[in-house]
């Protein structure tokens, strides 16, 4: 009744969308029937989400949805990723996902999932964020580095017609790509490496 009163019509279906995919996305989790998530992250998930602009931004919100839900009593370890997914707009979501997808990913000696060092040309990027307006380019990659989705740019390095833009993903972006997949736990399996197990003493 809550979330009835504060959305329109409109975001009250988004709203809803977001909740149904994410119970699809739960039915092929074990102990489902035992798990809950924090009723503030939930109605943050929804309202964030409500208002997603395309479909892949509503499917992202179904992701994190589903492993806002937990066994673990009152976890709101998700919280981090809520914020950030609440910081993107289309064009980020869409650059953010390109350069998840396109990244190599391999593992760093000390275990953490990493992308090997992406470039796009001018070009490519254009077509990822569907826009020739260079500075609003430009803005959406910092805005994308300053939150740590996105590796630190160089200070003197702008992207333009002339220069590649860089759209390496950080160990944090990689984690919030797999979150908004409904991916939970270590990174490894969904990025399709191996996962290393302790040998049993």
């Amino acid at each position: 009744d809550m979330l009835r009163e504060r959305l329109s019509k409109y975001r009250l279906q988004s709203a809803v969308a977001i909740a149904l995919r994410a119970e699809e996305m739960l039915v092929f989790e074990p102990k489902n029937g035992k798990m809950k998530a924090n009723p503030s992250l939930v109605l943050r998930v929804l309202e964030n989400g409500s208002w997603a602009e395309n479909e892949r931004i509503l499917e992202f919100w179904s992701g994190l949805l589903a492993i806002c839900c937990s066994i673990k009593k009152d976890d709101q370890s998700n919280a981090v990723f809520v914020d950030l997914l609440s910081r993107l707009s289309a064009v980020h979501a869409r650059i953010f996902a390109a350069a998840c997808a396109k990244a190599a990913i391999f593992e760093s000696e000390s275990e953490d999932v990493c992308a090997r060092p992406l470039t796009c040309s001018a070009e490519e990027i254009i077509q990822i964020a569907e826009s020739r307006d260079f500075l609003r380019i430009d803005r959406d990659l910092e805005h994308l580095a300053g939150l740590g989705l996105l590796a630190k740019r160089e200070e003197s390095r702008s992207f333009s017609l002339i220069h590649d833009a860089d759209i390496t993903p950080t160990n944090l972006g990689l984690q919030l790509y797999a979150r908004c997949h409904g991916h939970r736990g270590a990174l490894q399996p969904f990025y399709g490496l191996s996962l290393h197990v302790a040998p049993v003493a």
